[in-house]
């Protein structure tokens, strides 16, 4: 019986012993998968998100976020079952990357814009990769704009059908506005907007780091083989370890091979769904508006919708034959590495800014 309530006191230490051994132990492959996780993040995550991330920040800063949705203000309530200026956030964040929305749902709220239950039904739909991202995971496959337009409308049109079934019958409703005019972009704006995105966007690359050292853990302990010898006896032909570990974390979706007309769909589902490292990313920006037993459903069925809408492009449009057999005999298509200069210099202006806004308290 002691040892059961010393158990129960000291779970948190026996875990982090146990993970503490484990990272000893499997030190090499840890590194090796952190290589590849850091890889990906200069080429993919950083150049793809920074940008709308400072975007994001300063749309709330200067209050125009609102003003996008001008144009729909008529229209917007009965065929979009919300005000004009959430439909505006909704389009935005189809555009611009998954935690950017989290992180734009919790500062309404906490400024009172947005009531909790409103932020987190939004919260289910303001979730996409954007084209950035997938045009770097995608790389220089064949037909690769007509893929990237067929890849973003799926999961826009899947995450459009969940805003109206989650928003037809209580839509939202939002207090008159203190200001009807946007204030100014001044230069304090756009360092106080750059500094938030980039520790936003470091903190996220942290994420992804710290989920690839857990794929490494299991791999190394065998798990993904497991499954994968499971899957093979009940005939189920898929790369199970590139599906789980991009279940995990999404990036991991440029190491998918498959054929291709299966590659696109399961990608598209992966990349609607977001992965678990997303999610908890989303979870550290959205606190209380995140609502994990609304959330997954909703991402769940989002994954299954737009990856039958992949399947459903794929077959409706001709594709470069040799696209299909390139692609079956040798797999993914793997991420275009463009040069690491750029991303240095993003790096560089990131500390620089931290330093600045360090100077400034």
């Amino acid at each position: 019986m002691f040892t059961a309530r010393y158990l129960r006191q000291n779970r948190s230490v026996l875990c982090a012993a146990l993970l503490l051994l484990l990272c000893i132990c499997f030190a090499e492959p840890i590194r090796t998968q952190m290589q590849h996780a850091v890889e990906r993040c200069t080429t993919v995550i950083i150049p793809s998100l920074y940008a709308m991330m400072i975007l994001s920040q300063i749309l709330i800063a200067t209050n125009s976020w609102r003003s996008l949705g001008a144009v729909l203000r008529r229209i917007s309530p009965k065929l979009f079952c919300m005000p004009d200026g959430c439909f505006a956030l909704f389009l935005l964040n189809q555009f611009a990357g998954y935690p950017v929305g989290a992180g734009m749902l919790h500062t309404l709220h906490k400024n009172g814009v947005l009531e909790k239950t409103d932020a987190q039904r939004l919260l289910c739909v303001c979730y996409g990769c954007g084209p950035a991202f997938l045009s770097g995971l995608i790389g220089a496959a064949p037909d690769k704009h007509r893929l990237l337009l067929l890849l973003f409308f799926a999961q826009f049109l899947a995450n459009f059908l969940l805003l109206q079934l989650l928003f037809r019958r209580h839509p939202i409703t939002l207090p008159p506005q203190q200001s009807q005019h946007a204030q100014p972009i001044t230069a304090a704006v756009l360092v106080q907007s750059t500094t938030q995105a980039g520790v936003s966007l470091l903190r996220l690359c942290e994420i992804i780091l710290c989920f690839s050292a857990i794929c490494a853990i299991f791999e190394q302990l065998r798990v993904f083989l497991l499954l994968s010898r499971l899957t093979q006896r009940l005939f189920i032909a898929l790369p199970v370890t590139a599906i789980l570990q991009s279940i995990l974390e999404v990036t991991n979706a440029a190491d998918l091979s498959l054929p291709f007309l299966f590659q696109y769909p399961v990608l598209a589902g992966l990349l609607s769904f977001g992965g678990l490292c997303v999610m908890l990313q989303v979870r550290a920006a959205a606190g209380a508006v995140f609502r994990l037993r609304l959330f997954l459903p909703c991402r769940i069925f989002a994954a299954l919708f737009s990856a039958e809408l992949c399947r459903l492009g794929l077959s409706l449009f001709s594709w470069d034959s040799t696209a299909v057999i390139t692609s079956a005999s040798t797999g993914a298509y793997r991420v275009q590495h463009s040069a690491n200069f750029p991303v240095c210099m993003l790096l560089i202006m990131i500390a620089l800014l931290f330093y600045e806004a360090a100077k400034q308290r």
